[in-house]
């Protein structure tokens, strides 16, 4: 009888790979980033933020060093601001709101540290849909909270790609080229 269910449960594990091998699916490796971008300073993102957080986790976890102000750093990522809001998508017939998007703006730039513009200003709009239900009113402002965390983790991911996509750091270029 045990010796069925061991069989099965490698059966279905078999399966399961399988699908995950056919839908194109593989674990999230190191960014490349940009040569010459191994320390990076971040501005206007409080560390105890949830993109904060995320955005110094995240880089630390792809290989780059986050440095604090005043170190030396190849860049510094400076977060112009960071919005979150609300608005009323449509009401019902009481004319009580029925459902809302949630927005998270952020706008960031990457400079060198003395200020010359390594990425030109960039605006992320991020929008989720919320259904309000009068019945169920803390569950929707903890439905609400986990969306906005979900849009600045999903904004970290943007700002990670875009940094991947950035053209090698000046000086970089030099020592690449003066290397092969």
């Amino acid at each position: 009888m045990k010796g069925g269910g061991v069989c099965r449960w490698r059966w279905v594990m078999l399966v399961w790979a399988a699908l995950v091998a056919g839908c194109g699916f593989h674990p999230r490796g190191r960014i490349a980033v940009p040569a010459g971008l191994e320390r990076i300073e971040v501005r206007g993102a409080p560390a105890f933020s949830v993109l904060g957080a995320e955005l110094r986790r995240r880089l630390t976890a792809h290989g780059i060093r986050v440095v604090s102000a005043g170190k030396p750093a190849d860049a510094v990522l400076r977060i112009l601001f960071n919005r979150s809001g609300l608005r009323v998508v449509s009401v019902g017939a009481t004319g009580k709101a029925q459902e809302y998007a949630l927005f998270t703006d952020v706008r960031y730039e990457v400079t060198d540290p003395q200020g010359r513009v390594l990425l030109a200003p960039v605006t992320l709009h991020l929008t989720r849909t919320l259904l309000f239900d009068p019945n169920q009113v803390l569950a929707v402002d903890a439905e609400a909270a986990v969306r906005r965390e979900d849009m600045e983790r999903e904004a970290v991911r943007l700002i990670l790609y875009r940094l991947q996509a950035m053209p090698p750091l000046r000086g970089a270029e030099t020592a690449l080229g003066q290397g092969g």
